[in-house]
């Protein structure tokens, strides 16, 4: 990897173009410029939980208990702490997906795109979002999003120069993907269940198929599921459902961590308060919990003896819980709850 991207902190993994924006750090002091990412994540998040107070105020009545738990849930949530103490710029992301996500409900599609565009060049795979945008023929915001992604990309190759534009792709291919054996619960857990996509359950079931091939089995799976919530995206919430779809694919279909479950939290918040059907809205609120449990098994072993059970009662459970989440880890099933809330919205509305 080109020395450019390396530091005592750690390596950095994002186009060159970004760059611009965190080069503003580097005039100051590591614990400085960790607190004023700290700062602008808060900001991030706390626009977030404001707009999705204002579209669900939109549509009803909302008590201003509700507003401050769902202010305190965007700020202080086990994803948003996470992203947080890691001084991660997920909140950043999401505040830019919601932005455009609003935006274009506005008909403001050429800011829709480019906000969307803009979320997904940090971590690239925010760009599947372009298939929600020809979901909703908005072909203008579809045509924003390919220019700023683009232009982006350029500006990086033209600033920092072509070399490490080229080193950063060449490490995305051969570095980035994940190997078979770490999505298998033969790995230790501690390299294993922070990784929340369905390969990991795949590769338990079929552990001879290589990287590609849970890729496009994922697909297999996932894309009916979506094709069917895309169906009819007429009104708010059938809007709302396909645009939280697309968001969870896009986090258990491409390997992310367990901390990207900040990404489904305006949809996902929104329908839970929109929902009038108490059996999808339990879903969704059964959703809400589970993409915050974001434990591995050692830490539940730690909690059951910080209880002083019996050390045998405490092997017998972990003989349980160490497979299940090898299998699939709790925030998975939490995506896949908000998944199935968007099928039963569907198959209901």
């Amino acid at each position: 990897m080109n020395e450019q991207y390396s530091s005592q902190h750690g390596e950095f993994i994002y186009p060159p173009v970004t760059l611009l924006y965190f080069a503003v750090y580097t005039l100051f002091p590591f614990t400085i410029a960790y607190g004023i990412q700290l700062v602008v994540s808060l900001v991030a998040a706390s626009y977030a939980a404001w707009a999705a107070v204002q579209t669900i105020r939109t549509h009803r009545s909302l008590s201003r208990t509700d507003s401050v738990l769902i202010g305190l849930f965007f700020l202080f949530s086990a994803c948003s702490l996470a992203a947080l103490s890691l001084g991660q710029i997920n909140l950043l992301l999401l505040a830019l997906l919601v932005f455009g996500y609003r935006r274009l409900a506005d008909n403001e599609q050429l800011a829709a795109g480019a906000s969307f565009a803009v979320a997904a060049i940090p971590k690239l795979f925010p760009g599947l979002l372009g298939l929600y945008l020809l979901s909703r023929r908005a072909w203008r915001a579809a045509l924003s999003a390919i220019a700023v992604g683009v232009g982006g990309m350029l500006v990086g190759a033209l600033v920092f120069g072509y070399g490490l534009t080229q080193n950063y792709f060449v490490w995305l291919v051969t570095n980035r993907g994940i190997k078979t054996g770490t999505l298998s619960s033969a790995t230790p857990p501690s390299e294993d269940l922070y990784i929340v996509t369905l390969m990991r359950p795949l590769a338990n079931i079929f552990p001879s198929l290589d990287v590609s091939g849970y890729f496009v089995l994922s697909l297999v799976l996932l894309l009916p599921v979506w094709g069917y919530v895309y169906a009819d995206v007429s009104g708010v919430r059938d809007d709302l459902v396909a645009f939280l779809a697309t968001l969870v694919v896009m986090v258990i279909l491409v390997p992310p961590q367990l901390i990207y479950g900040v990404f489904i939290y305006f949809p996902l918040v929104v329908l839970y308060y929109l929902t009038h059907d108490h059996r999808r809205r339990a879903i969704f609120g059964v959703s809400l919990v589970l993409i915050n449990v974001i434990f591995v098994p050692e830490q539940f072993a730690t909690a059951l003896q910080a209880l002083s059970l019996p050390s045998p009662f405490v092997a017998d459970v972990m003989g349980v819980v160490r497979p299940l989440l090898g299998f699939a880890s709790v925030p998975l099933l939490g995506f896949l709850a908000a998944l199935l809330g968007c099928v039963v919205h569907r198959a209901t509305a």
